[in-house]
Parts: C-alpha cells; sequence; structure tokens
C-alpha cells in the first residue's frame, strides 16, 4: 500500500456558523480584489459554507425547477401548438390534457412565487440590482399571464407572443443553474465578463450601424418602393446595414444612376463594421478570456460566495451549524510551488516573470551590498593611510617647530647679551 503524507489544519472560526457570517460572505462576493480569494483560509471557508449550500440549492431549487421547466417547455411548444392546429374535433380530447398540464404548472408557480417573495423581503431593495433576480421575477409574471389568458380564452396570436419570452426567460434560466456546478461554472462566469466587457464597444458600433443605416435610407429615396433595398423607414434601414456588417454582400438592388455612391458607401461600411469593429471585438473576447483564465480559481470562489448570497433565505445557519465549532482541512502534502490545473498562459506568464524580477532583484541587492562593503572597506583603508600620513607629518612637523621655537629663542637670548655688553648702550 502506497502512503502518502497529509496536511491537516484545523481552523476555529466559531462565528462563520451563525448569521454574522452572511454579512462576510455578502462583503467578499462584492470584493473587487479577486486576489483576497488566493488566501487558503478564505478558500476553505467558502468551500466550506458551499457544501451544505450546494444541497439546499440543488434539492429545493434545481431538481424543482427542471420539473418545471420540463412541464412548460411542453405546455408552451406542444399543447398549445395543438391547440393552434387542430380546431377540430381532435382538440375535444386534448383540451382535457391541457386543462391537466395548467394544474400541475399552478403550484411551481405559486412556489417559485412564494421563494422570490422572501427573498425580496430578506435582501429588500439590493433584490432589483440582481439581474438574475429580474429574470426570475419577469418569468413567474409571464408564465402566471399565460395560464390566465389560457383560461379566459384569449387571441390566441397574444398568447403565442407571450410564449416567445416565457421560453426564452426559461431556457435562460438554467444559465444560472450551470454556475452551481464545476466545469460549467467557469464558462458561464466567462460569458458574464465577456458580455459585461463588450458594453462600451457594443454601444460604439449601434451607433456606426445607425449612421450607415440612415444614409442608405436617404440614398433610397431615388428608388421605387418595389425596389427600394432599405425600406421608408429607420429600423429596415438599420437592420440593413446590421446585415451588412455581418457579412451579407447584397448588392443586386444598386440602380445604375446611384451606383458609385453606393458601392462607396457598402465598401466603407464593410470596412469600418466587419473588419475593423468586429476585429476589435475579438481582441477584447481574448483579453477577458486571458484575465479570467488567469483567476480561473479565484472567479469560481467568488462565483460561489455570490450564490451563496442570493440564496440566503434557503438556509438556517443556527441549524444546520448548530455544533459546529472548527474547520478541519485535510490535504495531500505538496511541495510548494506546484499546481494541479492550468490557470492560464497570462497566469504562466506572469509567475515567470515575477520569478525572473525576484531573482534579478536578489542579484542586484547582492551587488549592491558586496560594492558597498568593498567601498566601506576600501575607504576604511583609504581614511586610515590618510590619519597615518597626517599623524606622522604634524608628529614631525611639531617636533620641528619645538626644535625651531627652542632655537629661536636661545639665540635671541644670546642676541641680547651681547647687545648688553656692548660699549655706549644704556641698559633699558
Amino acid at each position: 500500500m502506497h502512503l502518502k503524507r497529509l496536511d491537516i489544519k484545523a481552523i476555529e472560526f466559531d462565528w462563520i456558523f451563525n448569521k454574522d457570517a452572511s454579512q462576510f460572505i455578502t462583503a467578499l462576493s462584492k470584493w473587487r480584489n479577486i486576489e483576497v480569494f488566493s488566501l487558503d483560509i478564505i478558500k476553505w471557508v467558502i468551500l466550506f459554507c458551499w457544501q451544505s449550500f450546494k444541497n439546499y440549492i440543488l434539492y429545493f431549487l434545481f431538481l424543482p425547477y427542471l420539473a418545471y421547466f420540463i412541464l412548460f417547455i411542453m405546455y408552451a411548444t406542444y399543447f398549445n401548438k395543438k391547440k393552434t392546429d387542430d380546431e377540430n374535433q381532435s382538440w375535444e380530447y386534448f383540451g382535457i390534457a391541457n386543462s391537466l398540464w395548467m394544474i400541475l404548472l399552478l403550484p411551481f408557480i405559486f412556489y417559485f412565487a412564494f421563494l422570490e417573495f422572501r427573498q425580496l423581503l430578506l435582501q429588500k431593495n439590493s433584490y432589483y440590482n440582481n439581474f438574475w433576480n429580474l429574470v426570475d421575477m419577469s418569468s413567474i409574471i409571464l408564465n402566471s399571464l399565460i395560464i390566465l389568458f389560457d383560461l379566459i380564452n384569449v387571441e390566441e396570436r397574444t398568447i403565442v407572443l407571450l410564449f416567445a419570452w416565457a421560453v426564452l426567460l426559461m431556457w435562460l434560466k438554467l444559465f444560472y443553474f450551470g454556475r452551481i456546478f464545476f466545469v460549467t461554472a467557469s464558462g458561464i462566469r466567462m460569458i458574464i465578463d465577456i458580455s459585461w466587457d463588450m458594453r462600451y464597444f457594443l454601444l460604439i458600433l449601434v451607433f456606426t450601424i445607425t449612421g450607415f443605416g440612415n444614409s442608405f435610407m436617404i440614398l433610397a429615396r431615388n428608388y421605387d418602393t418595389k425596389d427600394m433595398f432599405t425600406g421608408n423607414n429607420y429600423w429596415r434601414s438599420f437592420l440593413y446595414s446590421y446585415r451588412q456588417a455581418l457579412g451579407d454582400f447584397d448588392t443586386d438592388a444598386y440602380i445604375e444612376t446611384d451606383e458609385y455612391y453606393l458601392y462607396a458607401l457598402w465598401f466603407l461600411n464593410t470596412m469600418v463594421t466587419l473588419i475593423i469593429f468586429l476585429n476589435l471585438l475579438i481582441a477584447i473576447m481574448g483579453d477577458t478570456f486571458d484575465r479570467v483564465q488567469e483567476h480561473a480559481e479565484n472567479n469560481m470562489l467568488r462565483e460561489l460566495a455570490i450564490m451563496m448570497v442570493e440564496n440566503e433565505f434557503l438556509f438556517n445557519r443556527s441549524r444546520i451549524f448548530k455544533d459546529a465549532k472548527y474547520i478541519i482541512v485535510a490535504q495531500e502534502e505538496k511541495t510548494s510551488g506546484t499546481k494541479d490545473n492550468w490557470e492560464g498562459k497570462m497566469k504562466y506568464l506572469k509567475n515567470v516573470m515575477d520569478k525572473n524580477v525576484y531573482l534579478q532583484s536578489k542579484s542586484l541587492e547582492k551587488l549592491r551590498n558586496t560594492i558597498q562593503t568593498k567601498t566601506d572597506d576600501k575607504m576604511e583603508q583609504i581614511k586610515l593611510v590618510i590619519e597615518t600620513f597626517f599623524t606622522s607629518h604634524l608628529t614631525e612637523c611639531n617636533s620641528k617647530y619645538q626644535d625651531l621655537k627652542n632655537h629661536m629663542q636661545g639665540r635671541y637670548r644670546i642676541i641680547t647679551i651681547k647687545s648688553w655688553n656692548r660699549p655706549g648702550f644704556k641698559d633699558c
């Protein structure tokens, strides 16, 4: 049997099990610096709490929604089509099944409406800041209206229009549950981040397409109504310019009188929108992909924190964590610097660059210390030589000065004595 070393840690984090933890998780979900999720203690706390949250989300949200989704899709796609196509005797037998299907859908609508109401009471104004909450509320309202209109026999055309939007919202909700599973969470986060990074680009693109569409609409005034390629309204002109931006190069309707103007405008439109803008969009998507992959694990942890905040109303911490006090983490011991998964080429390059910069900084620091040490030693030697030189010379100069002083004092006395004994001189 092959034995492996384990790294076991115990975290005394008992307050994370009570109601105060919701504020902590909420603060983490709104934290802008994604690097905070790379801390081991943050990672372990989120993963520990997520184990319980995931079960509640699966059993109280995901599985009921799957049943609700299947029932509504069959009601909208199969039964409603049968009702529209067969207005004869065959519908008499289908009418019973249709009514039964509506009865089955009503408990699910009431159940999810109750959950949304609880979430609204808990989150208050912040409820409306979440995109998925707006999707849920819109879906419940639309589905309720469809069943109501079907019961009171509203015009089928109106119900079909509502069905189209209601089904789209039901499918969109599946993306929300894709965030639960690790294999799909990164893809959902990628779509959300790319859509968010594209917001200003899309605004500029819409302005550009609208401008070209306006020009095409004005040039189309020289055409007969039956030959008009854009239509005499802004919406059809916008669609014509939009199709050109996506590669629709149909120019058969251009007449010879304005042919050069139309082709010049067509060429400019395809050059700007199709070549420049769409390649710029690819570059934006590539940058977002690298950024998300660089922090793939941290983004996943933040996504889990966001889902826990969104579904806090399902969870009773006091009951689930009643006897909990410690978080025990046991994992296989690893050498430092190893990685289990690939986190993006930018992450790898960043690690390599950081390592090289660190090594260069250490080398420069070592070189600076060596130069400083040698310089200090050399300065000490020069200082010692200078001090020795000046000390010896000063001593020698001082000795000579004393000798000169003594010599001058002795010579002054002799001169004085000789002058004193000369005839004709008086005592001073």
